[in-house]
């Protein structure tokens, strides 16, 4: 408990600087006054958010210049790796007009030809769209990338191209990708790049659309559930030739996970989920058990320290969110047999769907009616068609003739994902989620969302009935006390949420 409190004081110093460390303060005095001034660890939380806040900074508005919305001649340079969908490439530039002094980063689309990589400096003709004047869902979604509006590209030339190490990983994901749509044509093919490399932009339209609307178009996001797979194949591998203790073999596990992790891009989603792989191995290698609440947080803590800007990125708050909650919501749960292990999956679908609706609800303003069902039957197809394809790719690497003849078993749980999410997809009401949002105000959603993740999990409930049993055994006075600090922070939340 101590590791996740330190971790949360981090991050909220990180994010929200001095209101951070007010906080601190009261909850550091609310503990002594509850542990008659035992709490002598407690004291750490303001040195924490201290830290963090040191950390803190002004969190760019994303807007758009005045050119953006009119027809460009720019130059820009690739900021993302490029992916790749039928005759379009997409990747986001950060571009400087010829007519003007200001930049822009843009989220751009452009002919598949020239192929072009991360770091490559483009002269670009095109027509861009400001994100003013574009509606909620696609405005939403350009904010969350840091873009300022949108870039259809006419014509293009490659004035210089990337160099480094960035530049060579771009293209050795490219080739993975390349390699897997090659043994697997058409939406298995898409399916399983983007379940290796993240690069999902060859699938169809309708598959696409298929996965919005079931709330399952983050199985495509590489994130904790793909490095734990790698993880566990060189574990494997590594017990299996009598190795896996070693300390050389643990270090070439670490290691293998972080070129993974550069090769798809250091994104904060793989990012942290990589802090928190090598924090549990490390662990484990201490003979100390993980505890993966405390782990998530210190994770998130060093990523925020390291790179403060990866608070403003979505993915990262989604991937952080629902990382906590699968935990909160699977701890003290032992399934067993096939009605233990089933309820276990649908709890933990339950408990991140929930968290994130939290974010992506006052974004997008929709959710996924069918979320739980489809994260499931999907989910599961897909974790036996990553293990196979994830060989795929680095099979085709060396021999596309070897990549093909390993993709066949990994085609037929994809095309089962692909069957599944499609399926679901066209039921009754599928699509009817922005108008059950609309029916309330967002800010009730959050308390709902909030109140799931609180009611699926075992340790939540366990602590607001501890902490009911610490606060009856208080004298009259010090609940007043206590109570005054409470239905000061529910009137000042419900105040800050009705001004809003």
């Amino acid at each position: 408990m101590t590791g996740i409190l330190l971790g949360c004081a981090l991050v909220a110093g990180a994010t929200s600087g001095w209101r951070a460390v007010i906080l601190a303060i009261a909850i550091t005095s609310i503990s002594f006054l509850l542990s008659g001034g035992r709490a002598r660890w407690t004291v750490a939380l303001i040195v924490f958010a201290l830290i963090g806040c040191l950390r803190v900074h002004d969190r760019p508005h994303v807007s758009a210049p005045d050119w953006v919305g009119d027809d460009l001649l720019l130059t820009g340079r690739i900021v993302s790796g490029p992916v790749e969908s039928g005759k379009t490439q997409f990747f986001e530039i950060n571009a400087l007009s010829v007519a003007e002094s200001s930049s822009a980063k843009l989220c751009a689309r452009a002919p598949l030809l020239p192929v072009v990589h991360f770091g490559d400096l483009l002269w670009v003709s095109g027509s861009s769209v400001s994100i003013v004047d574009l509606n909620r869902n696609d405005s939403g979604y350009l904010r969350s990338r840091g873009c300022a509006g949108s870039l259809d590209i006419d014509r293009f030339e490659v004035r210089e191209r990337g160099s480094g190490v960035r530049a060579q990983l771009d293209i050795l994901r490219r080739e993975l990708t390349t390699a897997l749509q090659t043994a697997a044509p058409g939406d298995t093919g898409a399916l399983m790049a983007g379940l290796v490399t993240g690069d999902d932009a060859g699938l169809s339209y309708e598959k696409r659309r298929a996965f919005i609307v079931t709330g399952t178009s983050h199985i495509t996001a590489v994130s904790g559930s793909n490095l734990a797979v790698v993880v566990s194949l060189f574990t494997f591998a590594g017990t299996a030739i009598g190795r896996g203790k070693r300390l050389w073999w643990q270090g070439l596990v670490v290691s293998t996970l972080w070129l993974y992790v550069a090769v798809i891009g250091f994104s904060p989603p793989p990012v942290r989920a990589a802090v928190v792989a090598t924090l549990a191995l490390l662990a484990v290698r201490f003979g100390r058990k993980p505890d993966f609440i405390t782990l998530s947080l210190a994770a998130a803590a060093v990523e925020l320290i390291a790179r403060p800007a990866d608070f403003d990125s979505l993915a990262f708050r989604l991937s952080t969110i629902s990382a906590i909650a699968l935990v909160l919501g699977l701890s003290q749960r032992s399934p067993k047999g096939i009605w233990g292990w089933l309820t276990h999956i649908v709890i933990g679908t339950a408990a991140t769907t929930a968290a994130t609706s939290i974010l992506l609800i006052p974004i997008f303003g929709r959710f996924a009616v069918y979320a739980i069902p489809a994260n499931v039957v999907v989910a599961t197809f897909c974790s036996f068609a990553f293990p196979i394809a994830f060989v795929v790719g680095l099979a085709g690497l060396f021999s596309q003739s070897l990549a093909d003849a390993i993709a066949a078993p990994a085609t037929i749980p994809t095309r089962f994902a692909l069957w599944s999410v499609e399926w679901i997809a066209n039921l009754p009401y599928a699509d009817a989620g922005a108008a059950i949002v609309g029916a309330l105000p967002v800010w009730t959603w959050t308390v709902i969302c909030v109140a799931i993740v609180i009611g699926l999990s075992r340790e939540c409930r366990g602590g607001i009935v501890r902490l009911g049993n610490d606060l009856a055994s208080l004298d009259s006075r010090m609940q007043t006390v206590i109570g005054t600090f409470a239905v000061g922070g529910v009137a000042g939340l419900v105040l800050g949420l009705w001004l809003r």
